[in-house]
């Protein structure tokens, strides 16, 4: 990873709260008990898709931060995969709010990955971090998905 990289991914992770560029996602559903309000911006910029999540801003965000026990894979968060057409045999957990976002999310950025073939650039901070990094996982799991992951940065 060179500097440049990192001075991007800051960059982008600052303006993901205060402009939009590029493809915007938002998802601000109410369902699953709390609420969410996510924010996901996908722009292409020196050969590269680079997406980035916004992180924790309101009350609704701190709520999903807060849902934190862990799902197990042979339980929710098998299902999860199943919704989303993923396999996974791993033993893997993860954390109830972030994969309750992703899940909300998902459908609309696989889209998005799957009309351009460039390689992609995952970024995000707090909240947008940790959705970057499970949205990294799913994506290297995800067979309907060429595997093009460049770099992740979160911080």
């Amino acid at each position: 990873m060179n500097n440049e990289a990192v001075l991007e991914a800051i960059e982008f992770s600052t303006d993901v709260y205060t402009q939009d560029r590029g493809r915007v996602i938002k998802e601000d559903d109410y369902g699953y008990g709390f609420g969410f309000d996510l924010k996901v911006q996908l722009v292409e910029s020196n050969d590269f898709l680079t997406i980035t999540f916004r992180g924790t801003t309101g009350f609704e965000n701190a709520l999903t931060d807060l849902s934190y026990s862990n799902l197990f894979v042979n339980d929710s968060l098998k299902q999860v995969f199943k919704e989303l057409h993923i396999s996974n045999e791993d033993d893997a957990t993860a954390h109830q709010g972030f994969t309750r976002a992703l899940r909300m999310l998902y459908p609309d950025l696989k889209y998005e990955i799957q009309k351009n073939p460039l390689p992609l650039r995952l970024y995000g901070h707090s909240l947008g971090g940790a959705l970057a990094s499970l949205c990294a996982y799913v994506l290297a799991l995800d067979k309907s998905v060429v595997n093009r992951i460049d770099t992740v940065i979160t911080f």
